[in-house]
């Protein structure tokens, strides 16, 4: 009895083990960018979310979620069928510290209403929400140790949460992934579309 109570609790260590320096590798991963999706009108009518997380996963930036839809969290988020499951695998992996709901004041994955409530007296009505949208942004990109604000991403289809988010720091880049803000739902196209764009410095903020 007290060998196979010796031998239990050396598994429990090793699966420990694994798990801590599992975690200690992600984190310590340098990553040139952050992308994070809109959910409502972004990835609910994109025709290929799938393709769009691979084409940043693939460019070594990592990737998560900024939604105002109060009903999404990262225990219900898989059930919809329009979530790429390579966004929730890094979501997952990474213990959903790139999940941000600004409705739920979820931030980084974790209840925190004080940091996203903090410092909005001088922010207007019709950009606070974007606004926090922006802070989900920094605060994510701060765990990553990601610097650089013109990659720091993210895509939605609202024009008011992206002036928002333009409030909040001018350099932070954003895509129209999504009507109204863009003629198109989103897709390989929408992303191709913005980096030629935005390489041949013709790349226009709403309806490129």
């Amino acid at each position: 009895m007290k060998n196979l109570t010796l031998l239990l609790f050396f598994i429990l260590l090793c699966i420990l083990f694994i798990k801590i320096k599992r975690f200690i590798t992600m984190k310590n991963h340098k990553y040139d960018g952050l992308v994070l999706f809109d959910i409502d009108g972004t990835l609910t009518t994109g025709t290929e979310n799938e393709r769009v997380v691979q084409y940043f996963l693939d460019r070594n930036y990592a990737v998560g979620i900024s939604t105002a839809g109060s009903m999404y969290n990262p225990q219900n988020i898989m059930r919809f069928s329009w979530m790429p499951k390579n966004l929730w695998f890094f979501m997952v992996k990474n213990n959903f510290d790139t999940f941000n709901n600004i409705m739920s004041n979820i931030l980084c994955g974790k209840f925190d209403p004080s940091t996203y409530n903090s410092n909005i007296d001088n922010v207007s009505i019709s950009n606070i929400l974007g606004w926090k949208k922006a802070l989900s942004m920094k605060k994510t990109a701060d765990i990553y140790n990601i610097t650089n604000p013109k990659n720091i991403i993210l895509l939605d289809n609202d024009p008011d949460y992206i002036r928002g988010v333009k409030y909040y720091n001018p350099n932070f880049s954003v895509i129209c992934a999504g009507k109204p803000c863009s003629n198109e739902n989103l897709s390989m196209k929408t992303i191709n579309k913005y980096f030629n764009n935005f390489k041949a410095g013709t790349f226009n903020l709403f309806n490129p």
